[in-house]
């Protein structure tokens, strides 16, 4: 292939469609077996964009199939639409009200507390599905929220970019209590630092109202 670009697109994707298996939510039938490869899903793309949904991508693009040029939430929101899967995009650009991410944090906040049962508890645990999230040139999901005591917020993401760590790796799948929780956060949080060199977002929301193709189109 090319050296046109990197594949975080396509992981994002990819961890979008291993909550709809897990869950078994709305598509899940579409999804047998392991998760897509970055190959199955330009072909998903492409299909779509052949079935006339949000075509522009395409124009733009010039085409993916077996190429590494970037992807973001328009091909995203092409492929969960293809498949007649509801989902929900915004953008956050009102330059007029900056900074801008803060208008993220209380979406994101918004929409996880729609979730979540109300707790006394440190953490609150919550069914929503993870967020496809979009800034210029990256893209990551969002798993929570962090909401500090001096009232700072940090998105918890899940960065392609990254690998866990080994400490993390051995973590998956049990239950454990973190005798320094800060350190095993500290990969995974975003706060006002990061997102402050960017002036404009996107976010994709699976399960939510079906939006109209041409949105990103």
């Amino acid at each position: 292939m090319a050296k046109e670009g990197g594949f975080c697109g396509y992981r994002n994707i990819q961890m979008m469609i291993s909550f709809i298996q897990a869950a078994q939510s709305r598509g899940y039938e579409f999804f047998p077996g392991r998760v897509p490869s970055i190959l199955d899903l330009q072909e998903l793309i492409e299909c779509a964009w052949d079935r006339g949904i949000n075509t522009a991508g395409k124009v733009e693009t010039g085409g993916i199939k077996g190429t590494r040029k970037y992807i973001g939430t328009p091909e995203a929101q092409t492929l969960l639409i293809s498949l007649n899967i509801g989902c929900e995009a915004s953008a956050f650009n009102d330059i007029k009200n900056p900074p801008v991410f803060k208008q993220v944090y209380r979406e994101v906040e918004r929409y996880f507390a729609s979730h979540t049962v109300a707790s006394a508890e440190k953490v609150c645990r919550t069914s929503a599905p993870p967020i496809y999230f979009q800034h210029q040139g990256h893209s990551l999901t969002i798993v929570g929220l962090e909401m500090r005591k001096s009232g700072n917020r940090n998105l918890l993401v899940f960065d392609p970019s990254f690998k866990p760590s080994p400490g993390i790796q051995r973590l998956i799948g049990s239950e454990f209590r973190a005798v320094a929780p800060e350190k095993l956060l500290k990969a995974y949080r975003r706060g006002d630092k990061y997102l402050g060199k960017h002036s404009s977002f996107e976010i994709l929301r699976y399960g939510g109202l079906k939006m109209n193709a041409e949105r990103f189109g």
